[in-house]
């Protein structure tokens, strides 16, 4: 769909005005945001789980696995707003705003299996303590109805300048490719939500007593500092002589380096009460990361000129 606004400018000038929307691959960042989530739901760091209930220090090794791997969206929907400056037949500069609409959103569910390392006969707070409180059978596993969700959002703000390859003219419409290269301020931000029900009877939620309810249940929250990185990208332009509107399509690719700060928790929750808890740094997350990403992106825009 597009938006257009006529704009009055200056003799000699042209401002251009359009919406535009992007499909990015983000494959560098699902990797990333994948490894630190299977951490948080899973422990696939193999961090132990260590505290003191009472007067009773308890040690275990827990981890988790899933009837279906949580999955995350490598596409993000971009959409963006541009105005441009023409004073020529080739040269354009524009300012783009980007991620105007609200994140994408990926989600999940099926069977999810606790698993306790060790195991004993009879309850072993100490040794044992998601077995002594039922979180898993005395067989050292428990299955848990399980879903998940997780919002990622990209906004940008770019300042660059186009130019006119090549111009070409068929049937009346005129076929351009263009170069373009930028350079913008960037930010991303990324959510994820989980929770896994059982029942200490072993009846499928919900459960008839709320005293046999055990949840494992937690939440992640991952920011960028902005971030500041190139772009480029190769687009054709469609349009008619002494028409208005105008539409182009691409390919782009952004570059960044980005410091990456993640926080979350994983709780154990019997009936109404925390019992356990571990943080994402204790879970094998580093509070903060830095790595690069590589975003490229297929686009499409359509505006009006004067």
């Amino acid at each position: 769909m597009c938006l257009w606004l006529i704009v009055v400018t200056g003799q000699g000038y042209a401002l251009k005005l359009s919406l535009g929307y992007g499909i990015q691959a983000n494959a560098l960042l699902h990797r990333h945001l994948q490894q630190s989530a299977l951490r948080q739901m899973a422990n696939s760091a193999g961090k132990g789980l260590f505290g003191q209930g009472g007067t009773t220090q308890y040690s275990s090794l827990w981890q988790a696995s899933f009837s279906d791997s949580p999955s995350f969206s490598p596409l993000v929907h971009v959409p963006e707003l541009r105005l441009g400056s023409a004073w020529d037949s080739r040269w354009q500069v524009f300012a783009t705003l980007g991620g105007l609409l609200p994140q994408t959103v990926s989600e999940g569910g099926g069977n999810y299996q606790l698993a306790e390392s060790a195991q004993y006969s009879g309850a072993n707070y100490a040794q044992c303590p998601l077995a002594a409180i039922q979180f898993v059978a005395p067989t050292g596993s428990g299955h848990y109805q399980w879903e998940h969700s997780t919002a990622l959002r990209f906004w940008n703000f770019n300042l660059g300048a186009q130019y006119l390859l090549t111009a070409q003219k068929w049937a009346g419409v005129e076929f351009g490719i263009l170069a373009e290269l930028g350079f913008g301020l960037h930010a991303i931000s990324s959510y994820t939500q989980f929770v896994g029900v059982r029942c200490t009877d072993g009846t499928p939620p919900p459960c008839a007593q709320i005293g046999s309810v055990r949840v494992v249940q937690g939440e992640q929250r991952g920011q960028s500092a902005p971030a500041l990185g190139p772009h480029a990208a190769l687009l054709v332009r469609y349009e008619r002589p002494q028409q208005r509107w105008f539409a182009e399509i691409g390919l782009s690719a952004t570059f960044l380096f980005v410091r990456w700060h993640t926080e979350g928790y994983t709780h154990f929750v019997a009936a109404t009460t925390i019992a356990f808890a571990q943080t994402a740094e204790e879970l094998g997350i580093a509070r903060a990361q830095s790595f690069w990403l590589v975003l490229p992106a297929l686009q499409f825009r359509c505006g009006v000129k004067l």
